[in-house]
């Protein structure tokens, strides 16, 4: 069974500008560490089966940082999806069809909530803007110097083992999450965010 999937990756999380684990690790400034990671997959296939087009979010509440895993995580996927989409999508992000949700997965969740199949929208114009139903939301707004230069950060650490080299920061005042069987937080004023693109495959 093999597997391959590009498209844009956005992930935020409850610690303020900046976030540690995206430099390897360190003590969230709230001691523990909430965040979504979305996969908006724009290309891709499964088995056979088609996935351009589907959104999953990967949630984690974790008790200190990446690095020090022991996370609670729960998926969710796109209402368009199809049953066979959702089966596909649904091993891979779990880790169980290789590639680099394998790892993270395996190093970094301890328990796995049932996945959810909810709507999820997404809006990429002059920011970026993610609806879970009822559950989350991902508000970003690139950050950008002086002269209007998107700020991007270069083979940050805590991306390697998603291959991603190269991510654009951004602010992540607005996003929040309100899942009844995970920890509730909202994203500080100015707190961490970014968007790179991703592919993937195994």
């Amino acid at each position: 069974m093999s597997w391959k999937l590009s498209g844009l990756f956005i992930d935020c999380c409850s610690c303020n500008l900046a976030c540690p684990c995206a430099f390897g690790g360190g003590e969230p400034d709230r001691g523990w560490c909430s965040g979504s990671l979305t996969s908006y997959i724009q290309e891709g296939s499964s088995d056979g089966v088609p996935l351009s087009g589907r959104l999953v979010i990967w949630a984690v509440d974790l008790p200190k940082d990446f690095a020090s895993g022991n996370g609670t995580a729960r998926l969710y996927i796109d209402d368009t999806a199809t049953s066979e989409q959702q089966r596909e999508l649904e091993a891979i992000f779990k880790g169980q069809r290789g590639g680099p949700w394998e790892l993270v997965a395996a190093a970094i969740v301890s328990n796995w909530l049932p996945t959810r199949i909810v709507p999820i929208t997404i809006r990429t114009d002059s920011g970026v803007e993610i609806k879970a139903g009822n559950v989350g939301r991902v508000l970003l707004a690139p950050l950008v110097t002086e002269r209007g230069d998107p700020v991007k950060i270069i083979n940050p650490p805590g991306f390697a083992p998603f291959g991603i080299a190269e991510i654009q920061a951004a602010y992540n005042g607005g996003t929040g999450w309100w899942d009844s069987e995970m920890r509730h937080w909202d994203g500080a004023s100015h707190g961490w965010g970014s968007v790179s693109r991703f592919s993937w495959g195994a």
